[in-house]
């Protein structure tokens, strides 16, 4: 898992003109990796700055590639919800990293490896942790690019690069 400032659509510098690097790698082979730190927790904690902003949240995120070839999906989801799209995803407890959300389009129910039928809109309840760890099956060779549309205040410069996940025991809450 990479902040990768030099890809993402952002400025190469925070709030306060500190210059990021091009990419500081955040998780390595399932290993901490560096932290995302700003000008002023450098200055509390006496340890060098990589120009993250106040907040010290990644804006450029990317996570690397699977083994999953995005034409294999459904022959390896055998039963279950094929999510093609998450319209909104929350924290509801920051602690766990456990997320909720909807599912907006494309949501469809797979049996035998095949589309069965369209799925209405779909809440989810489910922890990071659980999703990216014991859940895993794998995720997908090719990834997406994702700019933020967020405009709440002002316009997000955010962006992910994320591949698909095959997820098994996905908690749907309704």
């Amino acid at each position: 898992m990479t902040e990768n400032t030099e890809e993402g659509v952002g400025p190469s510098f925070q709030e306060q003109g500190f210059i990021k690097p091009p990419k500081v790698s955040l998780i390595e082979s399932g290993f901490l990796g560096d932290c995302l730190v700003s000008p002023r927790s450098s200055k509390e904690w006496d340890v060098p700055t990589n120009g993250a902003s106040d907040r010290e949240v990644p804006q450029a995120l990317e996570l690397g590639p699977g083994n999953l070839p995005s034409t294999k999906i459904l022959e390896n989801l055998a039963r279950g919800l094929y999510i093609g799209d998450l319209w909104y995803v929350n924290y509801s407890d920051l602690i766990s990293c456990r997320m909720t959300g909807l599912t907006r389009f494309a949501t469809f129910w797979l049996e035998g490896g095949e589309l069965q039928a369209p799925v209405n809109v779909v809440r989810f309840d489910e922890t990071a942790y659980r999703d990216l760890g014991e859940n895993l099956v794998d995720m997908t060779e090719e990834r997406e690019f994702l700019p933020d549309s967020g405009t709440y205040r002002s316009r997000s410069s955010g962006s992910m690069k994320m591949p698909g996940a095959l997820v098994e025991d996905f908690n749907v809450t309704m």
